[in-house]
């Protein structure tokens, strides 16, 4: 967590509020599909 990846985050995410397909400003901002995988791998409930 650096100071610039939490201006980018607001400035990508935050500030638009409702105003937009929150699906394509999270591809936006982290440049890939969302992903529940790494936090089910982090629970031990992976099913891979």
């Amino acid at each position: 967590m650096t100071r610039a990846n939490g201006d980018r985050f607001r400035d990508m995410i935050l500030s638009r509020g409702n105003a937009g397909d929150y699906a394509k400003m999270y591809r936006e901002f982290r440049g890939q599909d969302p992903s529940i995988e790494p936090m089910l791998k982090r629970r031990g409930i992976s099913a891979r």
